[in-house]
This record gives C-alpha cells, structure tokens and sequence, in this order.
C-alpha cells in the first residue's frame, strides 16, 4: 500500500486548498459589502487564521507519520516535517490510524510565517535544539478530512466543524495543540473586529455547504 493511503485516497499526495481573496480591481467598499453580505447571510463560517506554517498531518491506514507542507519542493514532493516537533508526538500518537487533520504550525509569542519558515527550514536537530532553548512551535488543527480510515472529503464544511469539536471533547488536544473555534453570522462579524483590533492576521470565512476542494 503507498504512503499515506486511507479509504483508497491518498492524502499525502492531496494538493492543499486554494484560498479566495476580493480581484485587487475592486474598489474598499465593495470588498466590504461582499465580506457582510456573506457572514450576515448565515451561510458562512469563519476561524481565525494563525499566521504560520500550513501543516497537513497524515497518519495512513498503516499508522505512518506524516506532517507535510503546503507546497512541493524541486523534486516534486511535499516536505515532511513531523520529526522537527517532536513535543507533538504524542498526540501524533493517540490519534488513530486513517486520520487528516489540516492546521498551521506557528509561535504564539512570534506570529508571521518566515519565523516559522527559518525554524523549519533548519537540519532537524538545529529545529529540535533551537525549541528545546526557546519557544515550541504550536499545532493549531483548522479542519479534519480523514478519521478512522474515513474520507470526510464527501462532508460539509459544516459536518466538518462538527467532528472537529467532537475531536476537541474526546480530549486529543494537549498544551501544544488548539481546535479552531468556527463562528458565524453576527458573532463572525464581532470576532473579526476584535481579531483585527489586536493585531491579528484575520478569519478564513468558508461556505457551511461546501465539500474540500
């Protein structure tokens, strides 16, 4: 069986989700009209989005270990990097075999993506030390598309929210791992102004509808 197989998909070789920002052509105020219509619809839900490193976690129908990156290298290939944290091996552990979570590696005390990028980018054991000095690079788990040797690919982005925090009360998270918290509707938009107000990055807003693309 190849790496990272579950419910005949393999998930380790699955190209990561693109994300949809407003054409640069569009004027301030069309952009925030289009952003209320959709969180006040209802229809919408939203996360805060941490700004790290993506981080797509596999463990296969063979209990393998995976935690790949967004995008390929020059050889074509998805850099793995579950060695490099090695203080989330034992939630790697306790999840069971058939499980993709997708979530963002990052600092909280250094948010921004190249803090993250230069650690990773290390010889594992400079990134092990450098952790074991400092601060340690937390998991923060955004969306859940494989559990049990389960595709959820088929699910709702709404079903979706619904296992992940099934995955929260089951008790999986530890020190180093958050849940993403989902709003919607008049909390979404109270959110994002208090996100925004402290100097945070933003929300990802998804369609409770919509199936992983």
């Amino acid at each position: 069986m190849s790496l990272g197989m579950i419910d005949n998909y393999n998930f380790k070789e699955m190209p990561a989700q693109k994300y949809w920002a407003p054409p640069a052509s569009w004027s301030f105020e069309k952009k925030k009209e289009t952003t209320q219509s959709r969180i006040f619809s209802g229809d919408w839900y939203a996360a805060e989005k941490k700004d790290g490193y993506f981080a797509k976690l596999v463990k296969d129908e063979d209990g393998n270990v995976g935690l790949y990156s967004r995008s390929r290298n020059v050889n074509g290939e998805y850099p793995e990097k579950h060695e490099w944290v090695p203080h989330l091996q034992s939630f790697f552990d306790g999840l069971p075999n058939g499980t993709c979570l997708l979530g963002e590696l990052y600092l909280p005390s250094k948010p921004g993506s190249s803090n993250i990028t230069s650690l990773l980018g290390c010889l594992k054991e400079k990134c092990v030390a450098r952790q074991t000095q400092g601060e340690k690079l937390h998991f923060y788990v955004f969306d859940i598309l494989a559990w049990e040797n389960k595709s959820y690919l088929d699910k709702t982005m709404l079903e979706r929210i619904d296992e992940l925090n099934l995955l929260w009360r089951a008790g999986y998270i530890n020190e180093y791992v958050e849940i993403a918290k989902y709003y919607n509707g008049k909390e979404l938009w109270e959110e994002l102004q208090k996100i925004l107000a402290s100097g945070g990055e933003g929300m990802v807003i998804i369609r409770g509808g919509a199936k992983y693309q």
